[in-house]
């Protein structure tokens, strides 16, 4: 990037035809190099310009989607793809330890299908447990199947995976999982936020999830409002999958999804809908305790007022006074209410 360059690929003589041969030695890979372009790009690098460097609203400089590219094979180590950063492109053709993803914040990581295995339950794992832990950006694609708690903590990453096994979506926070494949005991356990979505042309999903916490509808109903936009979310990360792993099933489900998509199934936390829908709140929350959040929530906004005047050295209200012998106003109350 320092040469003005709009991407870069890794390679170098350990590579064989193109891609770097990985071993269960090798832990975290592509971690230290998300680290060092964050550093760089936001530390150490102000001037830096670049095709491929862009900034966001708050001044964060990231880079362009596929800026860096890396090509794996073999059987990587723990943590695959940790803190995968924007810009970062991991493509692995082989099999990945535990933690795939973990913590990470942007970019894509990729796992495909050495080959052979089979279509069974348990007869193409390529990556092992709890992958996007801690994810809060980023997307995932496996071609082929995961280990336990999949997506386990995960707070905005976007998945797609062909099969997963007990306890996938615990503690999801956000973000949004489509599993093509088996699932085991436990979907959705503890979830508060995001969306898993799960193809289940058996009718299984109503078994096993943890209904508990979370609801479940069909992405097809017509009766559901929200169904459009979420048989639109499927569609799409479906074709994102395709893109990026060439799977079989998903390019099978997409050319015939006139049918397949009433066999999806979507998840959705029942603690999202007492932030969110207005009836669940009514139903969860008596008059008193709406009372009371109500005028905790004015008076947190009055004092604030107050707080960002004293901050900045300025009067609150900008010096409003109101005139004499004026009462019932609303600049005489603003500042009873900033002061009081």
């Amino acid at each position: 990037f320092n040469r003005g360059e709009a991407s870069v690929a890794v390679s170098g003589p350990e590579f064989a035809e193109g891609a770097l041969h990985l071993g269960n030695r090798n832990k975290s890979v592509g971690g230290q190099l998300a680290i060092d372009l964050e550093r760089e790009l936001n530390y150490g690098a102000a001037g830096l310009l670049a095709p491929g460097v862009l900034t966001d609203e708050r001044g964060r400089r990231y880079l362009a989607p596929g800026s860096v590219r890396v090509l794996t094979t073999g059987s990587a180590g723990l943590s695959f793809g940790a803190f995968c950063n924007d810009g970062m492109h991991l493509e692995h053709t082989g099999t990945c330890n535990d933690g795939v993803g973990k913590s990470m914040s942007g970019g894509v990581i990729a796992v495909r299908s050495p080959g052979g295995g089979s279509s069974d339950a348990g007869g193409n794992v390529l990556i092992g447990n709890f992958a996007l832990f801690g994810a809060t950006g980023g997307r995932v694609f496996v071609e082929g199947e995961a280990g336990d708690r999949f997506a386990v903590r995960n707070s905005g990453a976007s998945a797609v995976v062909e099969g997963v096994g007990d306890f996938a979506g615990e503690y999801m926070t956000n973000g949004a999982v489509v599993n093509l494949g088996e699932f085991g005991k436990g979907v959705g356990n503890g979830m508060s936020g995001g969306f898993f979505y799960q193809y289940d042309p058996r009718g299984e999903l109503a078994l096993r999830a943890s209904t508990d916490s979370v609801l479940l509808g069909s992405i097809t109903a017509a009766t559901d409002p929200l169904a459009a936009v979420h048989n639109h979310a499927v569609q799409l990360l479906l074709e994102l999958h395709v893109e990026a792993t060439g799977s079989a099933l998903g390019t099978r489900l997409l050319e015939n999804w006139e049918v397949e998509q009433h066999s999806f199934v979507y998840a959705m936390p029942k603690a999202l809908m007492l932030y969110q829908d207005s009836d669940a709140i009514l139903a969860a929350k008596s008059h008193k305790e709406l009372l009371e959040e109500l005028a905790s929530a004015i008076a947190a906004r009055q004092v604030r007022t107050f707080k960002l005047a004293v901050r900045d050295g300025r009067p609150a209200l900008n010096g409003a006074v109101p005139a004499y012998g004026e009462t019932d106003t609303a600049t005489m109350y603003a500042l009873l209410s900033a002061y009081t």
